[in-house]
C-alpha cells in the first residue's frame, strides 16, 4: 500500500511540473527610475521552469539604459540586474514576486565635467503579466533597489 501511494504521488507530482513546458521569455519596454526620473529602455531575458501547473520559478537577468531624466543634474545611466523570479498562474494573468541583484549607475553633470558612480545591492519586486495570447503578454513591475524606486511596462514573448 505504501509502495502504491509512493508510486502515485510521485506520477502526480512529475505530471504537474509537464502542465507546461519549460521555455525562454523576453520583455521589453520602459522603465521610469522616480528618484532621478529618468525614463529607461528595458530588455529582460528568462527561463521559466514549471514546478505545478500554476507555479513556476525562473532566472532572470536584466538591462536598463536611461535615455533622458528630467531631475536637473542627476540621472541613471545604466542599471543590470539578475533575480530569481517566482510565479503564479492564475489563467490569463500571471503574478510574480523577484528578488536578486541591481547594479546602477548614475551621471551626475557638474560645471566641471560629468561625474558617474555606480553602486549595487539587493533587489526586490513584485508585479504581473496579461497574455494577450500563449505568446505575447504585457507586463507590469516594481523594482525597489538600494531606495530607488523602479515602474515598468514592457511587452513579454514567450517560446
Amino acid at each position: 500500500m505504501k509502495l502504491t501511494a509512493t508510486l502515485l504521488a510521485a506520477t502526480v507530482l512529475c505530471s504537474a511540473g509537464a502542465a507546461e513546458a519549460a521555455g525562454f521569455r523576453f520583455d521589453g519596454g520602459g522603465t521610469v527610475v522616480t528618484e532621478t526620473d529618468t525614463f529607461a529602455i528595458t530588455g529582460r531575458a528568462s527561463f521559466e521552469f514549471p514546478i505545478a501547473p500554476t507555479f513556476y520559478v525562473a532566472p532572470e537577468g536584466e538591462v536598463q539604459f536611461g535615455l533622458f531624466g528630467d531631475e536637473g543634474n542627476l540621472e541613471t545611466d545604466r542599471i543590470f540586474g539578475g533575480f530569481a523570479r517566482a510565479g503564479w498562474k492564475l489563467g490569463a494573468v500571471d503574478l510574480h514576486a523577484r528578488a536578486g541583484y541591481q547594479s546602477i549607475q548614475f551621471e551626475i553633470d557638474t560645471p566641471g565635467g560629468d561625474i558617474e558612480f555606480d553602486d549595487g545591492d539587493f533587489a526586490w519586486g513584485v508585479g504581473g503579466t496579461y497574455w494577450f495570447s500563449d505568446d505575447w503578454g504585457l507586463r507590469g513591475d516594481y523594482t525597489r533597489s538600494q531606495g530607488i524606486d523602479q515602474v515598468g511596462v514592457t511587452a513579454s514573448y514567450r517560446f
